[in-house]
Formats: C-alpha cells, sequence, structure tokens
C-alpha cells in the first residue's frame, strides 16, 4: 500500500527482529518527508528507542553489502521449513489453513481437536510449545487452530506428540 500510495497518506512501519536475530529490536518507517520530523519528535517523547548497539549493528548489516544475500538465504531456509512442515502435518492428518510457503509462521487444525488449548496444554507437559489459536483471538474463544513456527518445527518429538494426541 505505501509503494502503491507513494507515501503521500500511508506510513510504512517494520523492524529487523525477525531478519537480522531475534534480539535485534531496531525498527524503522518510511513515510511522507513533511511528517518524518514530528514522528521522530513523537517517538524521542515516548522513550521508545532502542539500543545504540543494536542500532550500529542494524546498521552495519545493512552497509557491509551482504544484507540481501542474507535475506535471500533467510527466505530459502524458510520457504524449505515452510514446505517440510506442511508435508508433516499433512500426513498426520492436519488442514492447513494456506500454505504461503513463507514468512515464519503455519495454521493447521486437525479434526478431531476441537480446542487447541488443551493439547497446548498437554504439550507444555512434554516440554513442546504450541501455539493455539485462541491466543490471536480478540475474544479468546476457543478454537481448534494451532500457529506453529516453522523454524521451531524440525523437533521429532513434536510430530511425535502430535500423532499420539490425534489417533
Amino acid at each position: 500500500m505505501a509503494s502503491l500510495d507513494q507515501l503521500n497518506r500511508v506510513i510504512y512501519i517494520s523492524s529487523f527482529s525477525k531478519t537480522i536475530s531475534p534480539n535485534i529490536r531496531v525498527g524503522y518507517l518510511a513515510a511522507n518527508p513533511d511528517l518524518l520530523e514530528d514522528l521522530a519528535q513523537l517517538k524521542m517523547i515516548s522513550g521508545l528507542t532502542s539500543s545504540e548497539f543494536s542500532e550500529r549493528v542494524a546498521h552495519g548489516a545493512l552497509m557491509d553489502g551482504r544484507w540481501r544475500k542474507h535475506v535471500k538465504g533467510l527466505r530459502e531456509r524458510l520457504a524449505k521449513a515452510h514446505v517440510a512442515t506442511a508435508s508433516k502435518l499433512i500426513k498426520l492428518g492436519f488442514e492447513i489453513f494456506c500454505e504461503p510457503k513463507a514468512g515464519i509462521f503455519l495454521w493447521a487444525r486437525h479434526p478431531s481437536i476441537a480446542d487447541s488449548a488443551e493439547l497446548a496444554y498437554k504439550a507444555a507437559e512434554q516440554d513442546i510449545l504450541l501455539g493455539p489459536g485462541h491466543l490471536f483471538s480478540a475474544d479468546l474463544r476457543p478454537s481448534p487452530w494451532l500457529r506453529f513456527n516453522v523454524i521451531f518445527c524440525d523437533e521429532p518429538a513434536l510430530y511425535t506428540f502430535l500423532e499420539s494426541c490425534t489417533r
């Protein structure tokens, strides 16, 4: 939307949290130049600053010429993780909400599971962390859906657990 609008009315906000490192909490925005000074002042007044070290790490990552290659490799690893995770879940009888083959998360549900929270509690007892769908809903209603972080879905224990719960 920001690109189509040419930053006339749309402000684009993002961060480097998931691309450089999960611990790098540095964000950025692109906006109409007339707004930038006011937005920078609001940021400073509200005290929402990131550490200078994190900012320097992000700056270095962008300026040393390897950023595009890093992001390309990251996208390729995520795409492979998506395919592998979806394939394993489908073999266990899960339905995939959609297969974007990109990004960090994949949504799935199993026809025998009405409330994913119950499954998440059982998983926690075995040191397996699942993302039950109700946590991502404004009304916190029970949901059969689970949100899987594909990066952490390469553990065989996850699929052994899921298989034992969906028989």
